[in-house]
This record gives C-alpha cells, sequence and structure tokens, in this order.
C-alpha cells in the first residue's frame, strides 16, 4: 500500500508538471476571480455590515429574532472575507505562495461552506420558531429565551465544523517543477471505502436533505397556520 501510495503520488505530480492551462481558461479565471469576485465582496461587505449595524438598533434588540439576524448578518460578512484570498491569487488551484497555498488547501472554500451551513442552521431556527409561534403558541416563551439561543448557536457551530473537519485534516499542498504549490484539498480527493462512503452520505443529509426538509415542513406549516387564522 505504501508503494502504491508513493508512486500514485509521483505520477500525480509528473501531471503537475505537464499542466497546460489554456488562454481561453486563464482568462475566464482572471475575469471570475480577479474582477468579479472582488465587486461581489465588496458589496457583500458593506451589505452585511450595514444589516448587522441595523440589527443592533436598541428598539430591536428586545426581540429574540433579531439575535438570529444579527448571527446571520456576521456569518455572511465573515463568508464574503474568507473569499479575500482567492481574489489575490488564483490560477486554477496553483499558487505561488506557500502560506496562500496552506490556507486555500486546509481552510478556504470548506471555511466558506461551514459558515454557509451554519447560516443555513440559523434559518431553520428562525423557521421553527416562527412554525411554533403560530401552531404552539403558548410554548413561544420557552424558545425565545437567551440560553436557548445561546444552546442552540453553540451546537451549530459545533456540528457545522465537527463534520468538516475529516475533510480539512486530508487536504494536501503539493510542489510543482516551476517552484508553485499545488492545492488538493480534501473534497477534490476521490478516496475510496466504507468509511468515506458513509462519511460523503452523512455530509449529503447534513447539507441537503435535513435543511430542505426542515424548512419545507417548517414554512408550509407556517403559511398553513396563518391561513387558518
Amino acid at each position: 500500500p505504501t508503494e502504491a501510495t508513493t508512486n500514485s503520488t509521483l505520477s500525480f505530480l509528473d501531471d503537475l508538471d505537464n499542466l497546460q492551462v489554456s488562454e481561453d481558461v486563464l482568462s475566464v479565471l482572471t475575469i471570475r476571480f480577479h474582477i468579479g469576485l472582488p465587486i461581489v465582496i465588496t458589496l457583500g461587505v458593506i451589505a452585511n455590515g450595514f444589516g448587522f449595524v441595523v440589527a443592533s438598533r436598541p428598539k430591536l434588540r428586545k426581540f429574540h429574532f433579531n439575535r438570529y439576524i444579527q448571527v446571520l448578518a456576521v456569518l455572511d460578512l465573515l463568508s464574503f472575507l474568507a473569499r479575500i484570498p482567492f481574489a489575490i491569487d488564483y490560477e486554477y488551484c496553483l499558487y505561488s505562495n506557500y502560506i496562500l497555498a496552506f490556507y486555500i488547501t486546509y481552510f478556504g472554500w470548506m471555511f466558506v461552506n461551514i459558515i454557509r451551513l451554519s447560516s443555513l442552521y440559523v434559518l431553520m431556527c428562525l423557521s421553527y420558531d416562527r412554525f411554533i409561534a403560530i401552531w404552539f403558541s403558548d410554548r413561544i416563551r420557552s424558545v425565545m429565551k437567551k440560553r436557548v439561543v445561546r444552546i442552540r448557536l453553540i451546537f451549530i457551530f459545533i456540528l457545522t465544523i465537527g463534520s468538516f473537519l475529516p475533510m480539512i485534516l486530508i487536504g494536501r499542498i503539493l510542489p510543482t517543477s516551476d517552484g508553485r504549490w499545488f492545492c488538493y484539498p480534501g473534497y477534490r480527493q476521490n478516496k475510496k471505502g466504507t468509511g468515506v462512503v458513509i462519511y460523503r452520505m452523512y455530509l449529503v443529509l447534513l447539507t441537503g436533505a435535513i435543511p430542505a426538509l426542515s424548512l419545507i415542513v417548517f414554512n408550509i406549516g407556517l403559511l398553513v397556520g396563518l391561513a387558518k387564522r
């Protein structure tokens, strides 16, 4: 197994040395990451910064859902800030700066995905509270407590970070013959085995099936409850 892994790595490095990216692909990457992405990041930072300031107004602090809105604004702000390295030096996963390559490999899109998933589960909490307010109004005070909100948020962050941690740990940085570094994040690796299959199925449920079904049930229930009233 060790010899096979070594041979596979050497073969992969040879492919990297012979990697040729067409001018058309480089042009698309330049437009996407060096022109379009900075504009999106700037607008996102401004919009979410303004949203956080508005949500922090004293008149809104008394509403429990406002805490979720503030967290969503901060998460979206971090999501845009985490994309800044991609706008600095992006050329088909090849980087001349090792520190930048390290960030892209072990954090990068994984960090963005963790933030996105956290935001999705915060939205689930909001939808659940509105559902409870319509159908079980006598229980709404129990979910409006600061302690409940705090526990939910801590659980969400532990769940999302812990779920993506294995994907982060298997990332690799590979050197090329021209002195650059090739980022090989965990989510790009095509590993096999029963454990890998189970882990990927778990991620599908965590990031897709569970949030989607929950949001559908809570929001349809909310609409039905409002219609009955």
